[in-house]
């Protein structure tokens, strides 16, 4: 009921801001204030919720956990886990906010936030996977201040979020990919187009099982003795049906055609721009690739699709108008909300769920008298009353 109530709300809102002509960015603070109100009542929702709950007050279990956040948790420890999960949420969606109001044009900065809000494998995902979140929402600073800050010490300040995020979670390595950014220079041509067309084809039948012995010496050498805490994602790689990780028809169909699009308008738009198209690029090649946990890496570059996708829809519609133009900006801009709207549907009215969205139709608040703490751990998804 909680998640329905703040889809409403965020509706409200939006519907706020269209009537202002797109000038009203109260409506949009107002949006990731309610996201911030519902990250902080959740009470055993989602996976991570009791790993963490339990951690905060099981100093043994910290242990395994990355230095910054083991300070944090220390630090937060007289006031107790709940403040502790609401400050956390509060830099984050703060964080959100900025870069959305930075880098998403106003006339579709809506269906950014429907997009990261309504559709399973963001928002919810994103709640799931808590320690790695706060580090890919520190790690964006990077991204901000490579790309974008005219801040002049911004490489510096670049370097320290960076250096903050990986001793939040390592997987934050991923973002190393920012600082090399500023050296694309030239835009994709022809010829460049061709070769990620068919970097994107090989893809679809790429086995990453066959690299786990390179991915387990990498791995060595980013956490040298301590790799074992990580190790098991590389394990499980042999382990897993990739069938079960493998995207649909229609999933792969839609990232071609968002795949196309971000290849040809890479040309008409600013440095900056470009820029994040390039992540959202090499997103679509990891999302296809990556199994297991080790998809959770791909995240560090689809964060910025939020951005790519309302910078898109502007571009196709300032172009010169043609019936070819005008087609491929409605099926774009009607699969943005028919998507993540249908995503959403499945999630809180469909007879299925997966492990992810198990709770979610009911989120528990930690106002709840009586919650439900019923632990769900499964694979694909399931029929649950």
């Amino acid at each position: 009921m909680s998640l329905n109530i703040f889809v409403v709300f965020t509706l409200i809102m939006l519907w706020q801001y269209y009537r202002s002509g797109f000038e009203k960015t109260s409506c949009i603070n107002a949006i990731f204030a309610g996201m911030w109100v519902l990250f902080s009542i959740e009470y055993f929702v989602t996976n991570d919720y009791i790993v963490y709950h339990t951690g905060f007050y099981d100093e043994s279990i910290q242990t395994i956990w990355e230095p910054l956040y083991r300070l944090l948790l220390r630090l937060f420890a007289p006031l107790g886990f709940t403040v502790f999960n609401s400050a956390v949420a509060a830099f984050e969606m703060f964080t959100l906010c900025f870069m959305f109001k930075r880098f998403c044009p106003k006339r579709y900065m809506w269906v950014g936030i429907l997009f990261f809000i309504l559709s399973v494998s963001n928002m919810m995902s994103y709640m799931c996977f808590k320690r790695q979140f706060l580090a890919q929402m520190v790690a964006i600073w990077t991204l901000y201040f490579m790309i974008d800050s005219q801040n002049r010490f911004r490489y510096a300040w670049a370097a320290f979020a960076f250096v903050c995020a990986v001793n939040i979670h390592t997987s934050a390595y991923a973002a190393l990919a920012y600082f090399i950014l500023p050296l694309f220079r030239l835009r994709i041509g022809k010829i460049g187009m061709s070769v990620v067309g068919l970097l994107f084809i090989g893809s679809l039948s790429f086995q990453l099982a066959g690299y786990s012995e390179l991915l387990d010496t990498a791995l060595t050498l980013v956490q040298g003795k301590d790799s074992d805490r990580y190790g098991r994602y590389i394990t499980d790689i042999e382990d897993e049906e990739t069938e079960d990780f493998a995207a649909g028809t229609v999933e792969i169909a839609f990232n071609a055609f968002y795949l196309l699009l971000l290849l040809y308008y890479n040309r008409s738009v600013s440095r900056t721009y470009y820029w994040l198209f390039l992540l959202s690029i090499f997103s679509m090649l990891l999302r296809i690739i990556l199994v297991g946990d080790l998809y959770r890496l791909s995240f560090y570059f689809s964060i910025v699709n939020f951005f790519t996708i309302p910078i898109l829809l502007v571009q196709l519609e300032q172009q010169p108008s043609s019936l070819l133009r005008r087609a491929v900006y409605l099926i774009f801009l009607t699969s943005m909300i028919v998507i993540p709207a249908k995503s959403y549907y499945n999630a809180m009215s469909g007879s299925k769920v997966t492990y992810i969205t198990a709770r979610f139709k009911k989120y528990n608040t930690i106002f709840d008298e009586a919650p439900d703490l019923t632990e769900f751990q499964f694979d694909g998804t399931r029929e649950i009353n």
